[in-house]
């Protein structure tokens, strides 16, 4: 048993859905759900949404995607839809295509994100809004 590492979601399997390790936070890969791609992206990065907010994070904090597409076709409506979710600077991607995923899905996507939360805190706390001395 690793007594570092911090699990705040279970899939049915029993595996975790979100771990944590320090500041690192590891989301395993989530299936897309819906009809369409477009819908199964989109219930895809919500997912990831509720996850992180298990560690009070957002995809702000992502830096490491992994898509698994099962028709490559689809690789720019990803990347509209990721454009639309992430701002400059972007978190860095790899997109595979699959022969197949779990459930018959069209998109499965996994991530690598760092809780920067204390260190933000500490930035906004030492910077001098307001101080006359700078």
């Amino acid at each position: 048993m690793n007594v570092f590492l911090k699990a705040k979601s279970h899939n049915a399997d029993g595996f975790s859905n979100i771990v944590a390790l320090g500041d690192f936070v590891f989301v395993s890969g989530q299936l897309g759900q819906g009809k369409t791609f477009d819908e199964q992206c989109r219930s895809v990065f919500e997912k990831m949404e509720d996850l992180l907010a298990c560690y009070n994070l957002a995809c702000r904090h992502i830096v490491k995607m992994t898509v698994y597409l099962s028709n490559l076709d689809n690789k720019g409506k990803f990347l509209d839809m990721f454009k639309e979710r992430f701002e400059a600077p972007y978190p860095v991607y790899s997109i595979v295509e699959v022969n197949r995923l779990d459930e018959d899905a069209l998109v499965m996507f996994d991530a690598c994100a760092i809780d920067t939360l204390r260190y933000e805190k500490n930035l906004k706390e030492s910077s001098c809004q307001g101080c006359k001395g700078c």
